[in-house]
């Protein structure tokens, strides 16, 4: 069951309340009250030159999507931001093109397979907005991954003048295996990172810091943040 939350202009159909305690009911209202009041991504209109480009990984319901797509109401038709949603999770991308739907935008493209370190079938697991890569999970969606590089190449994108990361710990290996050309058509990333005890976050920041200045929120002990422009 969903509901509606009403915030400034725009109308997000939300998921309702469970009894279910593996289940984060207060999650879609959680990230929508993070982008569009706290503004946890750190993301402003003044980060989009012309006709900017927003690339969103981990799109969830769209609240971040459409808080981007909502700075072009300030600009001209030749000035339009392009958005692209990325969402795999398909309850999440149900309630991803309800959203776009019932708000005003013509610029987003929903792009509905997961981004990886290789192109494969994976195991999204169905958790709502806590879906992630699995191995294998009863209540799980298979979709096809696909790499930045083929996202790039798919939609012609040759410069990102900000992209948010948010993937439930497939971030590290995304970062770490991508190769350092197709980082550099990044010019803002903002990614949410969670626990890593392997490793495998300090070899994330090394990857990132030979590209970007890079600002740090959490440890990862806990998750958090990473913020990083290019130098």
């Amino acid at each position: 069951m969903t509901s509606i939350l009403n915030h400034e202009d725009y109308n997000f159909e939300i998921r309702e309340n469970t009894e279910d305690p593996s289940y984060d009911h207060n999650l879609d209202f959680k990230v929508i009250n993070e982008t569009w009041t706290e503004n946890v991504y750190r993301i402003h209109q003044g980060q989009f030159f012309g006709a900017g480009v927003f690339v969103d990984v981990g799109a969830n319901i769209g609240a971040v999507s459409l808080f981007v797509d909502s700075f072009n109401k300030n600009r001209d038709d030749n000035n339009k931001i392009k958005v692209y949603a990325v969402e795999p999770e398909p309850n999440n991308l149900h309630l991803l093109n309800q959203n776009i739907q019932n708000n005003p935008t013509e610029n987003i493209t929903v792009v509905s397979n997961a981004i990886w370190h290789e192109e494969a079938m994976v195991s999204i697991s169905n958790r709502g907005g806590n879906s992630s890569i699995v191995d294998l999970e009863e209540d799980s969606s298979e979709v096809l991954a696909i790499t930045l590089e083929t996202l790039f190449s798919t939609y012609n994108i040759e410069e990102v003048d900000v992209m948010k990361i948010d993937i439930e710990g497939a971030e590290f290996d995304l970062i770490i295996n991508t190769p350092a050309q197709t980082l550099a058509k990044i010019n803002r990333l903002v990614l949410e990172f969670d626990k890593s005890f392997d490793g495998r976050f300090g070899k994330m920041i090394e990857k990132l810091s030979k590209q970007f200045g890079i600002d740090i929120l959490g440890s990862p002990e806990r998750g958090g943040y990473v913020y990083a422009n290019r130098y």
